[in-house]
């Protein structure tokens, strides 16, 4: 289990405070709170048994120790990394220049009519960030409202003044060092960045830097070494916005080394073009914190009206298997078939004419020997919705599962009996009186294949 440290100084306000966290993936649930009670000096607050993902933790002023009232702070803490942070409260109403309640006499509120709110705390090194709210009014905005004095505090820079009686609450953010393990960070800070073109070992050298993807063959590969070797809180931020790779393969060296993905345990995950992954080691275990990307749906076959990111088209084309391993990894065996299973065909009686069905071209080919795969061809077909999820649909089709073939038929029905055509012609213009044939068939009409009114779109499939 994880933790999060977060110091905290709530000197300005004069009840209690309470703090509730909660994970972001289930804003709703509260996890646990603790209440801070009033009156507040410099504290901290140190949450155990937090399981790493990201959380968010909002602390709230309360009357009575037990209500949440007025939301003074929110801020998200990811607890699988060593994470410390400080929150620190400036409360002021806007009169004749009394002290804002920090303890510090020389921190006077400004009065009617001043344009500036000076304060030397909030030119902190530490502080990362901080927000200023009006009571009743909302936040300011740093772009448009107001802006830092160097020396600390913050100026209007429109035509707004202070008035009496109005009320400013300041809430600062710090970094600070933590004492709980290796790794200084916050949420969203990297020492440092690392583009990676060549085949690599996630070593000390790449430890909590952000790391680029930038190879030029279809697949770069990051070899993580034993678990155990790796300290603790260690993150790996990877992303793969450029670069000319199909993929990004993270690799475990050592053999039981694995990691959760996309709810599977897996010894390799395959990051594709324009996606992005962090995770963070811990005992000698690997956790996924975050990830951007569309791994759940590669070797699905969608219609588009393009080619998208991390797609091809559904056209039949050959690959090879090393350089697409997501979507080999992705593949059921439903989907898979032998080239010569690939290529086998049909010829079916459809009334007069004889069409040839390729049987399982709607499937991927897989030679394991030569290592190479062939994508589905759609190129004009339509589709229907299977049955069940059991690969069994219905016993007129030519192959079964998804991808399989169906041979068109036309629904049963019967045309009005027609008389035989006759050898005499109507007099005058020499026409026959019927047209229909010497069994008294009517005329064949129509063309080549069997369609509907239709709008194109592009197979493509999802790598």
């Amino acid at each position: 289990m994880a933790k999060a440290f977060i110091k905290h100084n709530f000197s300005a306000v004069a009840q209690d405070v309470i703090c509730v966290w909660y994970e972001n993936g289930a804003p709703l649930a509260e996890v646990g709170r603790e209440v801070i009670e009033a009156p507040h000096t410099e504290g901290s607050l140190t949450v155990t048994d937090l399981n790493p993902v990201m959380h968010s933790f909002k602390f709230y002023q309360s009357s009575n120790g037990t209500t949440l009232e007025t939301l003074l702070v929110s801020l998200d803490i990811d607890a699988a990394i060593s994470n410390e942070a400080f929150v620190e409260l400036y409360e002021f109403e806007v009169g004749d220049g009394q002290e804002v309640g920090d303890g510090n006499p020389a921190h006077l509120s400004p009065v009617q009519g001043d344009t500036e709110y000076l304060n030397d705390n909030l030119a902190d090194g530490d502080i990362t960030r901080y927000e200023v709210v009006q009571r009743g009014y909302g936040p300011l905005s740093w772009r448009n409202e107001i802006e830092e004095i160097e020396t600390g505090g913050f100026r209007f820079t429109n035509d707004f003044i202070f008035n009496e009686n109005d009320r400013y609450f300041i809430t600062v953010y710090k970094l600070v060092t933590s004492s709980a393990g290796n790794t200084v960070t916050t949420q969203a800070q990297f020492t440092d960045v690392a583009v990676l073109s060549e085949n690599i070992e996630f070593g000390s050298a790449l430890y909590n830097k952000l790391l680029i993807a930038d190879w030029a063959g279809r697949v770069g590969v990051i070899d993580i070494p034993d678990l155990s070797s790796i300290p603790n809180n260690t993150a790996l931020h990877l992303n793969a916005h450029q670069g000319a790779q199909w993929y990004v393969t993270l690799h475990m060296v050592e053999s039981g080394d694995t990691i959760f993905f996309n709810g599977v345990e897996v010894d390799e995950i395959h990051l594709g073009r324009g996606e992005e992954i962090r995770i963070v080691f811990k005992n000698g275990a690997a956790y996924v914190v975050s990830y951007s990307g569309d791994a759940k749906r590669r070797g699905e076959v969608i219609m588009s009206d393009k080619v998208l990111l991390n797609s091809f088209l559904a056209n039949g084309t050959e690959y090879n298997t090393g350089d697409l391993p997501g979507l080999m990894e992705a593949l059921s065996t439903e989907q898979i078939v032998t080239y010569a299973a690939w290529d086998a065909f049909q010829d079916v009686v459809i009334g007069e004419i004889t069409k040839r069905y390729y049987l399982n071209r709607g499937k991927f080919a897989v030679d394991n020997v030569a290592g190479k795969v062939k994508l589905p061809d759609y190129r004009g077909q339509s589709f229907r919705i299977l049955k069940s999820f059991d690969g069994t649909t219905d016993a007129t089709r030519l192959s079964q599962g998804s991808g399989s073939l169906q041979a068109q038929e036309i629904i049963s029905h019967k045309h009005g009996e027609v008389p035989k055509k006759r050898n005499d012609v109507d007099r005058g213009n020499g026409s026959s009186l019927f047209s229909t044939d010497e069994n008294g068939s009517t005329a064949a009409t129509g063309g080549t294949e069997q369609r509907v009114d239709n709008v194109g779109k592009y197979a493509i499939v999802l790598i």
